[in-house]
């Protein structure tokens, strides 16, 4: 309902004489709050109590005037980032600055993946082409743009629209007669040459056989003898016979020669170009009894009658003696190794 009128206030009376205090009673209930009476002196400050229950917050009374404005205090901690705000519009471009130096050259990038191959070009329009014949062209030859010569009378021709036309001649006319030279003076006869050495031959009048060896040994027939600082050609032709062991052979000299040689198989028991095997071709400087040079042919085992040539150049050096042909097994085997009767050497002095 509406607020009634307020009614007066009522005159104080005196202040009775303060009692003795007396001893505190029990506290009795809460009763109800009565009407605010007049303030009294202030008593002196009591012991504070304990710090109560903290109560409801209260509404939040009328802002109040501002006051000064206090002193700018310490930085505070920064507090956590804000939530991105709206890009702004675009602002003028501002004026040019001036051009800055140049930097460094950087580090040279990693090489990118190659390209796809591009694809091929179409092919170019054919060139011209020059023909020849000893008569007129057939206007079936060739392609537009082709050029035809008969050699017999020089004249030349191009063809255009399908047609051979003469275009011109390239023959030159004939030349004067020029007159006849002077016939020359007769030379001088040259004078005979000395007879050549023409070429010793020795050979094998028996076999000879090797077994259980494979240490090269001179064959006591297959030599010849040269002089200091001759050169020779030679082809030596061995019949030889394996019973398992295989042949080796190696040319040697006096000391200080030098040698070019090769050797070739052909093996009884192929036909045609299977029967010709290349064993070695070199050329070597050596002194005997060193195994440089030696030579290895066919493998042990063939048992049919083979044919094994040695042949080449050898030069003497200040040493005179005998070129011979050494042989052996090439795997020690019992059953013997023989190079027959009929096998020979020959030489001719260079």
């Amino acid at each position: 309902g509406d607020k009634g009128e307020t009614g007066a206030t009522g005159a104080a009376g005196a202040n009775g004489v303060d009692g003795a205090v007396g001893a505190t009673g029990p506290q009795g209930p809460l009763g109800i709050q009565g009407a605010t009476g007049l303030t009294g002196a202030t008593g002196p400050t009591g012991a504070a109590g304990a710090t109560g229950a903290k109560g409801d917050t209260g509404l939040t009374g009328p802002a109040g005037p501002t006051g000064a404005t206090g002193a700018k205090g310490d930085t505070g901690a920064q507090g956590p980032q804000g939530i991105q705000g709206a890009t702004g519009l675009t602002g003028a471009t501002g004026p040019t600055g001036p051009t800055g130096a140049t930097g460094a050259k950087g580090d040279t990038g990693l090489t990118g993946p190659q390209g796809a191959a591009g694809t091929n070009g179409t092919n170019g329009a054919a060139g011209a082409v020059w023909r020849t014949g000893t008569g007129a062209p057939s206007n079936s030859t060739g392609v537009n743009g082709d050029y035809y010569l008969n050699s017999s009378t020089g004249d030349y021709y191009t063809r255009a629209s399908g047609i051979y036309s003469l275009s011109g001649n390239i023959k030159g006319a004939t030349g004067a007669t020029g007159t006849a030279g002077t016939n020359g003076t007769n030379g001088t006869n040259g004078t005979n040459g000395t007879n050549g050495a023409g070429f010793n031959y020795a050979k094998k009048t028996a076999d000879t056989t090797r077994a259980s060896t494979t240490t090269l040994a001179s064959d006591a027939d297959l030599k010849f003898a040269m002089g200091a600082n001759e050169t020779w050609e030679f082809e030596a032709q061995m019949f030889v016979r394996s019973g398992g062991g295989g042949l080796r052979v190696s040319p040697t000299g006096p000391t200080g020669i030098t040698l070019r040689c090769q050797a070739a198989l052909f093996d009884s028991a192929f036909y045609g170009p299977a029967a010709f095997t290349l064993i070695e071709g070199y050329q070597v400087s050596y002194a005997p009894g060193t195994s440089t040079g030696n030579m290895t042919t066919y493998t042990s085992g063939l048992t049919g009658e083979d044919l094994v040539i040695v042949k080449g150049v050898v030069t003497c050096g200040s040493t005179a003696g005998d070129f011979v042909i050494q042989w052996a097994q090439q795997a020690s085997n019992a059953s013997g190794t023989k190079v027959l009767a009929k096998s020979f050497i020959r030489a001719g002095k260079m």
